[in-house]
Protein backbone atom coordinates (compact mmCIF):
# COMPACT_ATOMS: atom_id res chain seq x y z
CA UNK A 1 0.00 0.00 0.00
CA UNK A 2 1.23 3.68 -0.67
CA UNK A 3 1.78 6.07 1.95
CA UNK A 4 1.54 9.56 1.48
CA UNK A 5 3.96 11.48 3.23
CA UNK A 6 2.88 14.11 5.93
CA UNK A 7 1.83 16.70 4.92
CA UNK A 8 4.79 18.62 7.17
CA UNK A 9 7.86 17.25 8.89
CA UNK A 10 7.75 17.11 12.29
CA UNK A 11 10.94 19.29 12.31
CA UNK A 12 9.82 21.90 9.43
CA UNK A 13 6.40 22.03 10.71
CA UNK A 14 7.60 22.70 14.81
CA UNK A 15 10.50 25.32 13.48
CA UNK A 16 7.67 27.37 11.42
CA UNK A 17 5.25 27.13 14.02
CA UNK A 18 7.85 28.06 16.89
CA UNK A 19 9.03 31.08 14.64
CA UNK A 20 6.27 32.04 13.45
CA UNK A 21 3.44 30.96 16.37
CA UNK A 22 0.43 32.95 14.78
CA UNK A 23 0.73 32.09 11.22
CA UNK A 24 -1.35 29.14 9.74
CA UNK A 25 1.21 27.20 7.74
CA UNK A 26 0.27 23.83 5.92
CA UNK A 27 1.32 22.02 2.82
CA UNK A 28 -0.87 21.85 -0.10
CA UNK A 29 -1.57 18.39 -1.82
CA UNK A 30 -1.38 17.18 -5.24
CA UNK A 31 -4.25 15.96 -7.67
CA UNK A 32 -2.48 12.55 -6.91
CA UNK A 33 -1.92 13.02 -3.28
CA UNK A 34 1.85 14.04 -2.87
CA UNK A 35 2.73 16.82 -0.78
CA UNK A 36 2.69 20.32 -3.02
CA UNK A 37 3.07 23.85 -2.44
CA UNK A 38 4.30 25.06 1.01
CA UNK A 39 1.68 27.63 2.20
CA UNK A 40 1.18 30.09 4.99
CA UNK A 41 -1.35 32.79 6.03
CA UNK A 42 -0.61 35.59 8.55
CA UNK A 43 -2.11 36.44 11.41
CA UNK A 44 -6.34 37.21 11.35
CA UNK A 45 -5.14 41.30 12.88
CA UNK A 46 -2.34 41.60 10.19
CA UNK A 47 -5.21 42.72 7.44
CA UNK A 48 -2.21 45.05 6.04
CA UNK A 49 -0.25 41.90 4.54
CA UNK A 50 -0.30 39.13 1.56
CA UNK A 51 -3.34 36.84 2.47
CA UNK A 52 -1.54 33.85 1.38
CA UNK A 53 1.83 32.89 1.19
CA UNK A 54 3.01 29.88 -1.35
CA UNK A 55 6.43 28.69 -1.83
CA UNK A 56 7.98 25.05 -3.17
CA UNK A 57 9.92 24.96 -0.09
CA UNK A 58 9.73 25.56 3.30
CA UNK A 59 12.97 27.29 3.43
CA UNK A 60 11.23 29.60 0.37
CA UNK A 61 8.31 29.64 2.93
CA UNK A 62 10.02 31.19 5.54
CA UNK A 63 12.06 33.87 3.83
CA UNK A 64 8.43 34.91 2.60
CA UNK A 65 6.92 34.98 6.00
CA UNK A 66 10.12 36.68 6.99
CA UNK A 67 9.33 40.01 4.96
CA UNK A 68 5.36 39.20 3.72
CA UNK A 69 4.58 41.47 1.17
CA UNK A 70 1.69 44.00 1.39
CA UNK A 71 -1.92 43.35 0.73
CA UNK A 72 -3.01 44.77 -2.48
CA UNK A 73 -6.42 46.48 -3.44
CA UNK A 74 -8.76 47.73 -1.03
CA UNK A 75 -9.95 46.16 2.67
CA UNK A 76 -12.66 43.76 3.10
CA UNK A 77 -15.44 45.48 4.94
CA UNK A 78 -16.37 44.35 7.84
CA UNK A 79 -20.05 42.76 7.81
CA UNK A 80 -22.12 43.89 11.08
CA UNK A 81 -23.86 40.96 12.77
CA UNK A 82 -28.27 40.47 12.45
CA UNK A 83 -29.84 43.40 13.98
Amino acid sequence: MKQTPPALSADEDERLRRDFPRWRVWRAKRPDGTPGMWMANPPPERTDLTPTLMAETADGLRVQMAAPGPRYGRPVPQQAGPQ
